[in-house]
């Protein structure tokens, strides 16, 4: 239950598309659209406590310590889409920023022995709160 509050639900989803000029939720691709990414995130949560799981045993998080933090963000807007790439992105105050949009976010932690990447692609900035989006988060070792 934990996770599936980390994902957009479907009135969030509607009010994402309506933001970005989608009036007809009629409209059956935008019906279908709709139902596929909700599946693709029941399929998501699944996976992600699994990736999790994993990475939480293999890598010692309580003597890890992150080392950056990057994202780029990209604004949605009809036509043609306003990126905000990184470092710039990261003179952005959220709490004052009104408007919806989309980013890729990159933690890069080391625990001495290891060091390790979890993306988080998809994340929707909505209500005031990052959610995700069709993806679940990813780690990869790093050498």
């Amino acid at each position: 239950m934990e996770q599936k509050k980390m994902y957009l639900n479907k009135s969030e989803l509607k009010q994402l598309l309506r933001n970005f000029g989608q009036k007809d939720f009629n409209n059956d691709r935008i019906t279908e659209y709709i139902d596929l990414i909700i599946e693709k995130q029941e399929e998501h949560i699944d996976l992600a406590k699994y990736d999790m799981e994993i990475a939480f045993d293999e890598f010692k998080w309580n003597d890890s310590k992150i080392d950056s933090i990057t994202y780029d963000i990209i604004l949605l807007k009809p036509g043609k889409d306003s990126i905000i790439p990184w470092p710039n992105s990261k003179t952005i105050e959220f709490r004052n920023f009104k408007e919806n949009f989309v980013t890729k976010i990159h933690v890069f932690v080391n625990d001495n022995d290891k060091r390790i990447r979890m993306d988080l692609n998809g994340v929707v900035y909505i209500n005031n709160e990052f959610k995700l989006d069709e993806n679940r988060p990813k780690f990869e070792y790093m050498n």
